[in-house]
């Protein structure tokens, strides 16, 4: 977690992970918590070649002791069950774009 700080005191950064936006920058002012259906999610790793049980992963990444998966009450749901990876770069950057034009 200090080392992830320490990139983010050089110079700004885009980070993803399970648990930034709860444990190594909850202050931050741009979360999004990007998820898609258990389905899609399984079908994305098996096209990756991989072959763990989602369910079993959420179950044990949310119940873990050190930093568990949860959405920060801040973060903005990205449910991309229904779009690229393009189409998921292109809203969050449109949404930081719209969030900092209107400050």
């Amino acid at each position: 977690v200090e080392r992830q700080r320490e990139y983010n005191r050089r110079e700004p950064v885009v980070m993803e992970g399970r648990d930034i936006g709860t444990v190594v920058f909850p202050d931050t002012p741009f979360k999004y918590f990007v998820t898609a259906s258990e389905e899609v999610r399984a079908a994305r790793r098996a096209a990756e070649g991989l072959t763990d049980s989602i369910a079993e992963r959420d179950r044990k990444d949310s119940s873990r002791a050190t930093a568990p998966l949860a959405q920060a009450p801040d973060a903005l749901l990205v449910d991309t069950s229904d779009m690229t990876i393009d189409q998921v770069v292109r809203f969050i950057t449109d949404n930081i774009q719209q969030r900092l034009s209107s400050r």
